[in-house]
């Protein structure tokens, strides 16, 4: 019998609902040191992350695996600077 899957989302939001600015980027006003050493720790048990094509790569995380959401690609396709992500 296979083990139940475990779905965790995790969103920084700021007092008007927005995840990022005009530009399409979270500003550094969101950013703050408690919740990015939360959010690492997170992912550190994670099977594979999911997210946008605007979200930073940090070294430490090059060996997760990854599915990078956008608008900009039809299909699933391989990100060819990425071997461990589609």
């Amino acid at each position: 019998m296979r083990a139940p899957v475990r779905i965790e989302g995790y969103a920084i939001v700021s007092l008007d609902g927005m995840i990022a600015n005009s530009e399409g980027k979270m500003p550094d006003s969101l950013v703050f040191e408690a919740d990015q050493r939360f959010y690492a720790r997170a992912l550190e048990g994670a099977d594979v992350v999911v997210h946008g094509r605007h979200s930073a790569e940090r070294p430490q995380s090059s060996s997760r695996r990854r599915l990078i959401a956008t608008e900009q690609i039809p299909g699933i396709a391989a990100v060819p600077s990425n071997e461990r992500a589609l």
